[in-house]
């Protein structure tokens, strides 16, 4: 099970050349994200925010997974659930850390089971329901890894 030290390994020896070093959140941008969401992020996940999170031309470029989306995310994921007639309960609270173009969206429940939670996964016209996935930090090395 990769750890978010090999994703940063992935992206140092393959990525880096492509989008130059790695773009962080602020310690401050983190509780400020922490307390408008009113939730605690799980330890991976704030790594995640801290060494990439503000990367806006690095590999997630196009993606919905910066900041500014998360709230938006939260609101989209369950109107992208019922426009596929998807009869998945959420949990009561969740993270939608990732979606793209409007057909894929990656969460975790919150408060998080651990520092590397589990990521759900539903594709539009790819899963007929949302798919538990890998933790948080495989999720990101297997996405890093498709990228090279």
């Amino acid at each position: 099970m990769p750890s978010l030290e090999a994703s940063k390994t992935i992206y140092d020896s393959h990525l880096r050349h492509d989008f130059g070093g790695p773009l962080g959140c602020s310690l401050a941008t983190i509780a400020e994200l922490e307390r408008r969401l009113d939730c605690k992020f799980p330890a991976a996940y704030r790594e995640f925010l801290g060494w990439i999170g503000e990367h806006y031309d690095g590999p997630f470029c196009g993606s919905d997974c910066f900041p500014e989306h998360l709230e938006a995310n939260n609101r989209l994921l369950p109107e992208l659930l019922a426009e596929n007639h998807i009869t998945f309960q959420l949990p009561p609270r969740f993270l939608a850390f990732f979606t793209h173009q409007g057909y894929i969206a990656v969460w975790f429940a919150l408060p998080a089971t651990s520092d590397d939670p589990p990521v759900w996964i539903f594709n539009e016209g790819t899963t007929p329901q949302p798919v538990e996935g890998p933790n948080f930090s495989t999720w990101l090395f297997d996405e890093l890894r498709r990228l090279f």
